[in-house]
């Protein structure tokens, strides 16, 4: 009986372990997504801006090229 209970909490003590080291693992998995996440979020806004200044400097192009031509 006292045989079967000790066997019986070793096998619990061990699925604890084992739950234990996968959380472990998908903590770990998360934080390196996050960062994934976070990576991409900055990436996303830098092509965002650099979008955006492009534009504008496509738009200043624009305007001088027509004042050269209007002075030519």
């Amino acid at each position: 009986m006292l045989s079967q209970i000790l066997d019986r909490l070793e096998e619990e003590v061990n699925k604890f372990k084992s739950i234990t080291k996968a959380i472990e693992i998908k903590e770990k998995d998360l934080q390196e997504l996050y960062g994934i996440e976070k990576s991409v979020s900055t990436l996303a806004g830098l092509v965002e801006t650099q979008n955006q200044k492009r534009r504008e400097f496509e738009s200043e192009m624009a305007l001088r090229e027509r004042e050269v031509k209007e002075e030519i």
